[in-house]
């Protein structure tokens, strides 16, 4: 007699969309699914990661799950509309080496006006392109919201000492490469970074991979890990990836 387990490890590989729509739940909570030894952490720990940036936070998924995984060092995360920041701020309340700030990142110091979308995961700075909100329905645009917005470089300092060993998490819907040229001289003091990468374009403007690989390993980080990847199984397509990027001879 079959038992439940491997029932069910059968019908989700049989039926890609049933584990693809389990992932996506799973991840929606700030957790993923994977076998053996975690090399996020690991990375973040060979590196001697102890502090980390996490721009673009929504409700604090990310440094969520690096708590569950076992980060113990200082997170500060960056969100900067109104209500998810709430959430955020309740969230990070029992964690003292939790910091969060409400402010956008940027490539300049003033306001903009961001996009809010009907699951909050979507706001963007930019416009949509069309196959985001046919790839996902619930990313449709509901108002816009006017933002504190900064340079990295404006307000590292304040987060970050000179002996601090800093990882950037960056997740901002195609804004990537104004928070990267905003934290241009920053930069020289974070040993790696992670970005949510693009294979087709959701954002109007938004880079793809290749040309964000190729500035960051123009600013010294190597590309070692892509996960998870995610497609579009209706079409065949890959869509996104989180890179994550180190400088492989920082030492300890």
């Amino acid at each position: 007699m079959m038992n439940i387990s491997t029932f069910v490890k059968r019908l989700i590989y049989r039926n890609p969309q049933i584990s693809l729509a389990i992932l996506n739940k799973v991840r929606q909570l700030g957790f993923d699914i994977v076998e053996g030894v975690n090399p996020e952490l690991a990375l973040l720990s060979n590196s001697g990661i102890d502090v980390i940036l996490d721009i673009g936070a929504n409700q604090g998924q990310y440094a969520r799950r690096l708590r569950t995984l076992g980060y113990k060092g200082r997170i500060v995360s960056f969100e900067p509309t109104a209500e998810v920041f709430s959430q955020l701020q309740a969230r990070s309340s029992a964690d003292p080496l939790w910091t969060v700030v409400q402010l956008g990142l940027g490539n300049y110091d003033g306001t903009a006006t961001i996009h809010v979308s009907e699951s909050s995961v979507f706001s963007s700075l930019l416009p949509q392109a069309p196959l985001l909100n046919q790839t996902y329905p619930e990313s449709t645009y509901v108002k816009t919201e006017d933002i504190q917005i900064h340079q990295l470089d404006t307000i590292f300092e304040q987060y970050c000492k000179p002996d601090d060993r800093a990882f950037l998490k960056i997740d901002v819907q195609g804004f990537e490469p104004q928070v990267l040229e905003g934290a241009i001289n920053s930069l020289d003091q974070v040993l790696g970074v992670q970005l949510e990468l693009s294979f087709v374009q959701h954002y109007e403007g938004e880079p793809l991979m290749r040309e964000m690989q190729d500035w960051l390993q123009n600013q010294g980080f190597t590309l070692v890990l892509l996960k998870p990847l995610e497609h579009n199984l209706h079409d065949n397509q890959l869509l996104q990836a989180d890179g994550l990027f180190f400088r492989l001879n920082s030492g300890k």
